[in-house]
């Protein structure tokens, strides 16, 4: 396919995106950088001797690194640089990274501005955002990776549509997160004092329990033609119920999670009278929690770990706020470096 020639005019100190025939037209790269450092320069405290020149390279270095970043993610969010409340977001971070000097910290902070660049309205997630980047370095690692383990395992799941989909998306997701996860005595009454977590009033020592509806469709025990029939479901409905591989003469609810049923039905797939059909011979008929808990730690020895957290520490006892929501996800993505859903499905 041949597209015609494509030319571009920009007023100095601007830069013109291209791409699929659309143009966006803003403030550069090199404008961007020496705005970020001249908020610096401008508001940092003057340092001696050779605290002041470290300070000033690791202004630099994360400035560096958040521009980059926002090359390939948001190239539209260098017009946020001309923004008097982005430019004290991004100066709490350079302030912070001038100081510690953590460069685990810094991928964390240059995630959340990445992500308040995306904000263009003063809405709930900008000043949640906001929050966050001021919050994140009054943590630790260990406590950063709290709430990362935190977030992937109470706030998430894996949309896989087979068991081993979700084996992969937990293993990939939550094991490398445990790895710097650790909880002290003062861990929990530090992030509350931060305001990342508040305590739900309710101590969930037994994690199992909070996961297994959302993996139950891989559980399935089966039910018999005789049991089917007493449902009554109309057509539409019973185009979901498949023979159970490996138990000749049983069936099961082909759907991969409780909550797909209630889908069905927003998406009129299924009628309402069906819904609660389908539901009973998917959960009527389900494996022990104990049978549950054993096919976890036996395909992912790690969640052990993870079942000891919620049982022997705080974790089953404590909410994560918004705050503590959104660096709970920056950890995740800063730790799995990959593709990761945004931050506004949990917080509007």
């Amino acid at each position: 396919m041949m597209f015609e020639k494509q030319v571009q005019s920009v007023a100095a100190g601007g830069i013109a995106i291209q791409a699929d025939g659309s143009v966006q037209v803003g403030v550069s790269y090199e404008a961007t950088r020496q705005i970020a450092l001249d908020v610096y320069h401008a508001n940092f405290p003057t340092l001696v001797s050779e605290a002041a020149g470290l300070a000033r390279a690791r202004a630099e270095e994360l400035t560096d690194k958040f521009l980059t970043r926002l090359v390939h993610e948001n190239p539209t969010g260098f017009n946020q640089a001309t923004q008097p409340d982005f430019q004290n977001a991004l100066l709490n971070a350079q302030r912070d990274h001038a100081c510690a000097g953590d460069a685990e910290l810094a991928d964390l902070l240059v995630d959340l501005l990445v992500d308040r660049t995306k904000q263009d309205s003063r809405n709930v997630l900008r000043l949640v955002l906001d929050e966050a980047l001021k919050t994140a370095p009054k943590l630790t690692e260990q406590q950063l990776a709290v709430l990362g383990v935190a977030f992937v395992v109470g706030c998430t799941r894996s949309q896989a549509n087979t068991w081993v989909g979700c084996v992969e998306w937990m293993t990939r997701h939550i094991k490398p997160t445990l790895e710097h996860a650790v909880i002290t005595k003062s861990t929990f009454s530090h992030l509350q004092f931060t305001g990342c977590v508040t305590s739900n009033g309710v101590r969930q020592v037994d994690l199992a329990p909070g996961i297994f509806p959302e993996y139950a469709g891989f559980f399935q025990t089966g039910f018999t033609d005789d049991e089917l029939l007493a449902q009554g479901l109309s057509e539409n409905a019973a185009k979901y119920i498949k023979p159970l591989t490996g138990k000749p003469g049983l069936k099961w609810v082909a759907v991969a999670r409780v909550s797909e049923i209630e889908s069905l039905v927003k998406s009129a797939e299924i009628n309402n009278e069906d819904a609660p059909k389908l539901r009973e011979l998917l959960t009527g008929h389900l494996q022990s929690l104990e049978e549950f808990r054993a096919k976890v730690l036996a395909d992912m020895p790690f969640m052990q770990r993870v079942f000891d957290m919620w049982a022997m520490g705080e974790l089953g006892g404590v909410t994560l706020t918004s705050v503590g929501m959104a660096i709970g996800h920056a950890y995740i993505k800063k730790t799995v470096k990959n593709e990761f859903a945004h931050l506004s499905i949990w917080i509007e």
